[in-house]
């Protein structure tokens, strides 16, 4: 079984073979020989099913091995040096369809490392910037301990939000990312109240959650100051930052035009860590020259699913030290609770320490936290989900409230790594249909009662892919409606023929679950035989990135842990392979290229 629906593979499998014809016929062209043709168009392919398959944005290769010798020479003598250039030959100008860099023992297409290259300097050039400088008032929203006190490397981290044209904050759950943002903005609306500030997330989720969460803070701060309490922020500060909605960076980026295109002072982009090179290299060229960025992220989390791991290449580069926040004082996870405890020891990759949690864990009654080690079978993914999803959303009522429900729906998710077999998103999708869909209706595409999650952007309907919805029918008409959550936090209606491509959203992979928070979940921690030859797939920052989705709170908060040990412990100790490049070019992009 596979990682990804088979199609997907047979699609990419397909790119890589056309790609590898199409370069042995550009070598032909060129007046290759066919011997020569024929050993590029292999090693092309073998980039591409790297690109396509491994996220990366280039192929590494082996000094001793025989492809390298072969574009060491192809880069160095015509013709084949007009289809494999180099480093040297990108910074004089030339378009060659790859590039091939001997001393990073890399190749990539052109079009990636070009991205990289750009993406390089523009965050390299604005962390060289001077900062602004951080006036007494700013100082002193800084400083408040109203309506609670910021701990000092959040205090630092508001500085360099504030002031730094480029600020890199990472920091996991509960660390307070936040709350930090809402002090950098009062003191950015203090300074400036016509500041022109971008929210931004790469899902409409997370945007969703980044509106939700500032505008919250805001208007509690805002409400208490009305009520006479005394705050040192400026009320028209505060009524500013209400009024910032959070976009997805696609649509913010789409709403543009021109290079530079963005129309702001400032860019926040939450949950970077989702951002793949392609993105970032979009975000970088859209940058106004005087605009300031600012990243938001955990580093230990997954990287994007696109090629490139940006937001952790970032993090790991020591030139851009004086840019970088880490937080590391979480109020989510206490560091002796069960699973600030297992969070940790799993960032650390200490299988040990893992083990020992576990154990200690599993033989108590608590309440909230809970491990199954049973062997994973259907009974028992039923039993789970019959355990996960509360009885209001087990048999949805006919006079359901719609907002109440889909807030409920919000809360309550289980997550697996995978996307296709038993134990993948749409197998478990499939089950829960089958559980709680009304009787004769399991077989229909839609059912009341049915959550639901956007796949694909709609931006005519205003409908954007990750947004969360469920499928209820009219008592008048008898329809069958989805509703959804507005960009204002009203319930907006949309009958289901109407609906971009969408899934049901019982289940989901833990990719798709970043930026995401429940009190109720169920993580699924598979045997490496249902991942079939993709083992290296689960990781540390998978397990990681799975566990730090729950939020405790609301009614009858829960974590279910279904794990197959000898994997769960191999994932700690295995960090996800990222073979970034990002900061290691020396070649700089001339201007007949950009």
């Amino acid at each position: 079984m596979n990682t990804t629906e088979p199609n997907q593979h047979a699609q990419r499998s397909a790119a890589a073979a056309w790609l590898s014809e199409e370069t042995a016929a550009l070598a032909r062209d060129a007046g290759c020989a066919e011997s020569d043709a024929e050993a590029l168009a292999k090693i092309v392919r073998k980039l591409a099913e790297t690109v396509c398959g491994n996220r990366e944005t280039h192929l590494r290769l082996v000094p001793a091995r025989e492809d390298f010798a072969f574009l060491e020479k192809a880069a160095a003598e015509p013709p084949l040096n007009r289809i494999a250039g180099t480093p040297a030959s990108y910074a004089a100008g030339a378009l060659t369809p790859l590039i091939f860099d001997a001393g990073n023992a890399a190749l990539y297409f052109f079009r990636h490392y070009r991205q990289e290259c750009e993406t390089a300097e523009k965050i390299s050039a604005l962390a060289a910037l001077p900062p602004a400088s951080v006036s007494e008032k700013m100082r002193e929203i800084i400083e408040a301990d109203a309506p609670f006190p910021l701990s000092e490397e959040q205090k630092r981290a508001v500085r360099a939000v504030a002031s730094a044209p480029l600020a890199v904050v990472s920091g996991g759950p509960g660390t307070g990312k936040t709350t930090l943002l809402l002090r950098a903005l009062l003191c950015i609306f203090s300074e400036n109240p016509d500041a022109e500030i971008i929210l931004a997330a790469p899902t409409g989720k997370a945007a969703s959650r980044m509106s939700e969460s500032v505008r919250k803070q805001a208007d509690e701060i805002l409400r208490r100051a009305e009520a006479g309490e005394s705050f040192p922020f400026p009320r028209r500060a505060l009524r500013k930052t209400c009024a910032l909605e959070a976009r997805t960076l696609h649509r913010a980026l789409a709403d543009a035009r021109g290079v530079p295109a963005l129309e702001a002072d400032c860019v926040v982009v939450d949950e970077a860590s989702m951002i793949d090179q392609p993105l970032m290299h979009r975000l970088m060229r859209a940058l106004p020259p005087r605009a300031r960025l600012v990243l938001l992220g955990d580093k230990n989390q997954l990287d994007s699913v696109g090629p490139g791991h940006v937001f952790g290449a970032i993090c790991a580069e020591e030139k851009l030290s004086g840019a970088k926040t880490e937080l590391t004082e979480s109020r989510r996870f206490s560091e002796t609770g069960t699973l600030g405890r297992l969070a940790g020891a799993v960032v650390r990759g200490d299988a040990r320490a893992t083990a020992e949690i576990l154990d200690a864990t599993a033989g108590t009654a608590e309440s909230v936290f809970r491990l199954s080690e049973e062997k994973i079978t259907p009974e028992r993914l039923d039993a789970a989900l019959l355990e996960l999803f509360p009885e209001k959303l087990r048999r949805v009522s006919a006079d359901a409230d719609p907002r109440e429900t889909l807030e409920l729906f919000e809360s309550v998710r289980m997550l697996t790594p995978l996307r296709g077999g038993e134990t993948g998103a749409d197998a478990l999708n499939a089950r829960a249909r089958r559980l709680f869909s009304p009787p004769g209706s399991d077989a229909a595409e839609h059912f009341h009662g049915q959550p639901i999650i956007i796949a694909r952007n709609a931006r005519q309907e205003q409908l954007f892919n990750g947004d969360l919805g469920v499928v209820l029918r009219e008592r008048r008409t008898g329809t069958l409606v989805a509703h959804f959550r507005g960009g204002n936090g009203e319930i907006r209606a949309i009958p289901v023929g109407l609906l971009p491509e969408h899934e049901s959203a019982y289940a989901m992979s833990i990719h798709k679950a970043q930026g995401s928070e429940f009190s109720r979940l169920a993580v699924l921690f598979p045997p490496a035989s249902d991942a079939g030859t993709h083992t290296d797939f689960f990781s540390r920052q998978l397990l990681y990135t799975a566990i730090t989705r729950f939020r405790e709170g609301g009614n009858a908060p829960l974590f279910l842990l279904l794990f197959d040990r000898e994997n769960l412990l191999e994932a700690v100790r295995r960090e996800s392979a990222s073979n970034s490049l990002l900061f290691a070019h020396t070649a700089q992009t001339p201007n007949s290229l950009r």
